[in-house]
């Protein structure tokens, strides 16, 4: 199963091993653009995640934990990754 969300030029895909919370992901998503764009002067686009790859990686290492989503607040985020963008 899978769920996709499409930004600008740029597809969001979540994949699950069984039936999940299909809202629940489509939020999480919504809200790891929101929280790059925080970190990338409110640009998201293909180019902002090709020359980002590395704080987008941080970012998702830190917002999700064993698959299960944390805190994607910016303001939280920004006191544990300061990295720009």
């Amino acid at each position: 199963l899978g769920d996709v969300y499409k930004r600008q030029d740029v597809y969001l895909l979540a994949l699950t091993k069984s039936n999940s919370n299909c809202m629940m992901i489509f939020q999480f998503l919504v809200k790891l653009v929101d929280l790059i764009k925080s970190y990338c002067k409110g640009d998201f686009s293909e180019e902002i995640v090709k020359g980002n790859f590395v704080l987008i990686y941080e970012l998702l290492d830190d917002v999700l934990d064993f698959g299960y989503p944390q805190l994607t607040d910016p303001t939280v985020a920004k006191s544990f990754i300061f990295q720009k963008g």
